[in-house]
């Protein structure tokens, strides 16, 4: 490296410096008036500081606390870059956008009263926008009116965030629209979360309210009297006939257990049920990789219905106008993958309605 370039580095990293420096001065000087008043501020900064807090109140009204970060930062960029031709785009796409937050700050001055003198006293009391901002907003004020000045700054404001990233409107509204879709998508997740929240508690039971019925067990009858058979003894083998018993009175059996103690109950096991917004919150996935599986092969069809039993679940699935039947039915492998069960059945169509059936087991 020669020594004309060392010099040239020591040069801008001398000159950020002192813009640091200028930037923390004027930063402290501003908390130190607005904690403790004009007069403490005084004694603390000096004539100096007084001067520079008045000139910043004065230039850029209530957005003077910007000012020292914006200072900070050219002179961080100076240090780091050595060279102003890099920091141009930057750093006047970063004046532009505070330039318009002082022209937002000042506009309501100028609506409000629509004086000019009022609008620039207003500004030297360090409202508002400061005089920069004051200049703007009457100038915009006059040439486009309220409406039209709004849709100035944010016309200027999608031109100064194109200089701050130094891409094309183009690359902004492609990477726009890529990050909001997944900021969409992962506030979808997370609002689903929310709505499908569970707080599990061993062996609880959740108690049903009157309006929801459970899903009603198949019970199969197996009383019949014809699954008793009389067994023939073998040869050889003595029917015993009677068995004898000897009568006793029931008082004398209930004096026998008086000393026994009944088992505690904590050696039962509470039942453990499913709740609710979990059977919920498995059944909206469901629907959603049903649905999602159907159209990744060209299928359109909405789930309509869902009849949840013991042991396994019915989505009643509408297919669109011109779906046929049998193109469902063949998917059966793709659709049992899809919802990872070891197997489903399709019932196409239910019987009295116009809808295909897909009875998929319960896994619990």
């Amino acid at each position: 490296m020669s020594d004309h370039q060392t010099k040239k580095e020591f040069k801008y990293e001398y000159l950020g410096l002192l813009i640091i420096a200028i930037s923390v001065f004027s930063f402290l000087g501003l908390v130190t008036t607005e904690l403790y008043g004009q007069l403490f501020s005084s004694q603390a900064i000096g004539a100096v500081g007084s001067f520079l807090i008045r000139s910043l109140a004065g230039l850029f009204g209530n957005g003077k606390y910007i000012f020292p970060f914006y200072l900070g930062f050219i002179g961080f960029m100076v240090i780091r870059k050595s060279s102003y031709d890099i920091h141009k785009p930057l750093l006047l796409g970063m004046g532009l956008i505070y330039g318009i937050i002082l022209s937002i700050f000042h506009l309501q001055f100028f609506k409000d009263s629509g004086q000019f003198l009022e609008v620039f006293l207003q500004a030297m009391e360090g409202r508002g926008g400061g005089l920069i901002g004051a200049a703007t907003a009457v100038v915009l004020g006059v040439l486009f009116g309220p409406v039209g000045s709004y849709v100035i700054l944010g016309t200027l404001t999608i031109i100064a965030l194109l200089l701050i990233t130094n891409i094309s409107l183009k690359d902004m509204i492609s990477r726009f629209k890529k990050y909001s879709g997944k900021a969409f998508e992962l506030l979808k997740t997370k609002f689903s979360d929310f709505l499908f929240y569970e707080i599990e508690e061993e062996n609880e039971e959740i108690p049903v309210s009157e309006d929801e019925q459970e899903p009603i067990p198949i019970i199969v009858d197996q009383s019949d009297d014809s699954i008793f058979v009389d067994m023939d003894t073998e040869d050889g083998e003595k029917d015993q006939g009677p068995l004898d018993y000897e009568e006793r009175d029931m008082d004398d059996a209930h004096d026998d257990y008086e000393s026994y103690n009944l088992p505690p109950m904590d050696i039962l096991k509470r039942p453990i049920r499913l709740k609710k917004s979990r059977i919920n919150k498995d059944l909206a996935e469901n629907i959603r990789l049903l649905e999602q599986t159907l159209t990744s092969f060209g299928v359109q069809a909405k789930v309509s219905q869902v009849g949840c039993g013991p042991a396994i679940t019915r989505y009643e699935l509408q297919p669109a106008k011109g779906v046929k039947v049998n193109r469902i039915v063949s998917l059966s492998d793709d659709i049992a993958l899809s919802l990872a069960a070891p197997d489903i059945r399709i019932v196409a169509p239910i019987p009295g309605k116009p809808a295909v059936g897909i009875e998929v087991p319960n896994k619990e």
